[in-house]
């Protein structure tokens, strides 16, 4: 039995499943999982977590330090220049994840902090492939980039999402950070060896 079951089984199931989606409250969308999966995410294994509002550090969407460190090969960039783009929302990681400047208030320290976390127990979550953003007028899309991974497979960058994490942060206790983004790569690498099964 997984510490966060409740989210996916009704009346909840629904909520967690929209969300993944992207859809908001009112119906909009913007962004999330194309096609999310249902996974078993087994106690002891590291997760990350990209940010810049301390009140919202414990948020839904995390990455696995293989898909981060797919994301740091492909685009060849370490240390500083990991974070080239980033103050003004065309960073790294605003690129692959699909991950709007307005989300952040368009502030120059989006995405600008991250820390890894080793799960206590198992829990369930939606992982997939980012989806594209549309900004809150429906009207403007933000593409989500493309990477080319060890398989020669060209595909956009997958994701985690985990609902409501904030109910059960005692489930994720940190490992590492808060740190800048831009010591992502060698932070990364620290668990490459980490792979889940449905990676």
């Amino acid at each position: 039995m997984a510490a966060n079951d409740r989210y996916f089984v009704p009346p909840e199931a629904t909520q967690t499943l929209l969300r993944v989606r992207g859809f908001a409250g009112n119906g909009t969308r913007s962004g999330g999982i194309e096609g999310p999966q249902l996974v078993e995410l087994p106690a002891g294994i590291v997760l990350f977590r990209t940010y810049h509002d301390p009140n919202k550090d414990y948020g839904e969407w995390w990455s696995t330090p293989r898909e981060l460190g797919l994301v740091a090969e492909y685009f060849g960039r370490h240390g500083a220049a990991f974070d080239t783009g980033r103050a003004d929302g065309k960073g790294i990681l605003h690129d692959a994840l699909a991950v709007r400047h307005d989300w952040g208030n368009n502030s120059p320290q989006h995405l600008g902090l991250f820390f890894a976390v080793r799960l206590s127990t198992s829990l369930k979550a939606y992982h997939g492939e980012a989806d594209h953003a549309p900004d809150a007028t429906q009207t403007q899309v933000q593409k989500a980039g493309n990477i080319i991974d060890e398989t020669g497979r060209q595909r956009r960058v997958r994701q985690i999402m985990l609902p409501r994490p904030w109910d059960y942060k005692a489930n994720l206790p940190r490992v590492l950070g808060p740190l800048s983004s831009q010591h992502l790569p060698v932070a990364v690498s620290r668990y490459s060896g980490q792979r889940l099964a449905f990676e």
